[in-house]
């Protein structure tokens, strides 16, 4: 007993300076911040820009001065620093409290009274601050003080960065806003649970905790698990592009566009050929490859046990815990996000920037909506329908910015062409995902001796993936684990169910995109285009099925061209042709195949990554000459 008294008053004693020096770091740290706020203060009443009507008289007789927007839109960003830090070190304090209770706790077992209170026992330090401090049960007097010192800082800070915003131009404004508001609302929302929500923060780091795989003998060297395994990406890799296999997709927009400029005979809408590659790189690379990155966050623990983990090259976990990874995420994807509403305010033109909120928007939005029906547990059924309906919406936003980028709008003569081709990319973009998925629901399972295919537990809980396998010609049951056998089993290649998701996407996606390209006989032209998609359907082997698309794209080449021009014969056959041919592909396939492209593809991309850093050394060499080279590097020179 004496042994385990002496742990607790020598933990307990560490805890007591460690708690002094923290509190005096934050009043220093208070301190700092009030004085930065009053310089950001002190700076506008010398800027002319905030003298109001007195502005002129004062430029003239130079007793201002006019700073620029850019150090306005900086200047908060230390002040906010500082806070960021003061409340970083207030939730350790409150943790670090809660924890001294449960030692004082302890300490107060040995029932010790102190005599110069009587009643109150040793140990009893900390719940006697809290009785006063306490804002659930503490002093409403403390408790109003603390609110009003909180929002006083929140506002004063607050206040300044939308006082000066609104003074400033449309683009430092809407920077300012982008940039402070969501830090703002989190640094208020971590406030008050640091002083509110203390109970809530420690059972949470004490569930953290107590699920630690080697919590209580913690190693100090790295966890064997979060290192990265060999083969796998770095995560700085992912940060910069983090779907380099999906860069298929970026064809879609210049697809879009061709369709707009070719057959509805439009330019770009006045912005100019640059401005729309502009606003189609801000599209991907920023906007989409944000979305991504959400969509890998949440899928996070998934991933990590998926069978083709490596192939897929999602969120890497490195070896400071998963915690790192999704936080750096989440901060390149605020970054993204801010960087693509900032381009398309200020640097493109009005009508590409218009396309890119819009699009901004556009991809979002049916993002929530997906994430949140997959994160659902009822109905699994209807849950799996709404996924399999939503995920064609990002095709469909790519379409649409694609052919407004080309000046096809939703009004006027090429309202049909707009809405047309988009219904087209959208089921198009069903026809994609539900094949990957019907494959990749395989890929999970084994097969038994006869033909059965297994599925196993984690499969059945997503019914996006597992309620595709009864449209496949193999009947299946649930275990509790499968060896993924079936990764080779082409599903598809046979005869199959006729009403199936991608089957109705091939026809709808071929009706609609012939319509949308077509140049007279649309009506006649989107009904060979529905039956030729039929007989690519229901034809039952996969020689045949190519056979079969071949004919029907060219027939339908034959009829656009003798009801219509040439601009709208092109259209309509590539259109078909595509979409085709991309069903057939996947008709033909099995997930371990999916699995062998992938791996093709990535040391495709590892090649073009090698090829350029020795064309990249090359020059260098070149440029600093091979001496030089060598003295710097400490190597010899490669060989000419």
């Amino acid at each position: 007993m004496s042994a385990e008294l002496d742990i607790l008053l020598v933990e307990y004693q560490a805890l007591r300076e460690d708690d002094r020096g923290t509190s005096g770091s934050q009043s220093a740290l208070a301190s700092v911040f009030v004085a930065l706020l009053a310089g950001l203060f002190a700076i506008l009443v010398g800027d002319c820009r905030f003298r109001g009507t007195a502005m002129t008289a004062a430029k003239t007789a130079g007793s201002c001065y006019d700073l620029p927007e850019p150090v306005y839109v900086a200047a908060p960003a230390l002040p906010f620093a500082v806070l960021c830090y003061i409340i970083m070190l207030g939730t350790q304090v409150t943790i670090k409290s809660f924890y001294m209770r449960a030692i004082e706790n302890e300490l107060r077992r040995h029932h010790i009274e102190l005599r110069a209170i009587p009643g109150i026992l040793a140990g009893s330090a900390t719940e006697l601050v809290l009785a006063i401090t306490s804002p659930r049960r503490g002093r409403r007097s403390y408790f109003v003080m603390l609110l009003v010192l909180t929002l006083s800082f929140a506002v004063a800070l607050g206040g300044w960065v939308v006082f000066v915003a609104l003074s400033l131009s449309v683009p430092a404004m809407i920077a300012m806003f982008a940039l402070y508001g969501p830090l703002l609302a989190l640094l208020l929302q971590q406030g008050i649970l640091t002083n509110t929500g203390g109970r809530k923060l420690l059972h949470g780091a004490a569930e953290h905790l107590r699920n630690s795989r080697d919590y209580p003998l913690t190693p100090l060297a790295p966890e064997a698990g979060r290192i990265r395994r060999p083969g796998e990406r770095s995560l700085l890799s992912y940060l910069v592009l983090p779907r380099p296999l999906d860069t298929v997709k970026w064809t879609f927009i210049p697809i879009a566009y061709a369709v707009g400029a070719v057959t509805a005979g439009q330019g770009p809408g006045g912005s100019g050929l640059a401005a729309a590659a502009v606003g189609w790189l801000v599209f991907e690379y920023l906007i989409y490859q944000g979305r991504y990155q959400w969509n890998d966050i949440r899928g996070l623990a998934d991933d990590q046990n998926h069978p083709a983990r490596r192939e897929r090259g999602r969120l890497p976990v490195t070896r400071r815990g998963p915690l790192h990874s999704v936080a750096l995420s989440t901060i390149v994807i605020v970054t993204r996000a801010v960087l693509a509403v900032v381009i398309a305010v200020t640097v493109v033109p009005a009508p590409v920037s218009a396309v890119v909120l819009v699009s901004f928007v556009g991809v979002w939005v049916p993002a929530w909506l997906y994430e949140f029906l997959r994160a659902g547990t009822s109905r699994p059924g209807s849950r799996a329908a709404a996924i399999w309906l939503v995920v064609g919406a990002g095709y469909a936003v790519r379409a649409a910015a694609g052919l407004a980028l080309a000046g096809v709008v939703p009004h006027g003569r090429t309202v049909g062409t707009f809405f047309l081709f988009g219904a087209a990319a959208w089921a198009f973009g069903i026809v994609f995902v539900t094949m990957t998925w019907v494959l990749e629901a395989t890929g999970h399972c084994g097969q038994a001796a006869d033909g059965t295919l297994e599925k196993p537990a984690g499969l059945v809980a997503k019914p996006h993936l597992e309620r595709l396998l009864p449209f496949t010609p193999f009947p299946s049951r649930p275990v509790p684990n499968a060896d993924g056998s079936a990764a080779s089993l082409r599903a598809l290649a046979g005869k199959t169910a006729v009403v199936t998701p991608w089957n109705a996407g091939l026809v709808v996606a071929t009706v609609c995109g012939i319509a949308a390209c077509a140049h007279g006989g649309q009506l006649l032209l989107a009904v060979v285009g529905g039956l030729s998609a039929g007989f690519v359907v229901l034809t039952p082997s996969v020689p045949a099925r190519w056979v079969v698309a071949a004919v029907t794209v060219a027939a339908l080449g034959l009829t656009a061209a003798s009801v219509g021009d040439g601009r709208g014969t092109a259209g309509a056959t590539a259109v078909a042709g595509l979409f085709f041919a991309v069903y057939c592909f996947f008709r033909q396939s099995a997930y371990q195949d999916l699995r062998d492209a992938l791996k093709k593809a990535g040391a495709a991309v590892a090649s073009l990554k090698n090829g350029a850093a020795k064309a990249a050394t090359w020059l260098v060499m070149r440029l600093i000459g091979r001496r030089t080279w060598a003295l710097v590097t400490g190597s010899t020179p490669p060989a000419e």
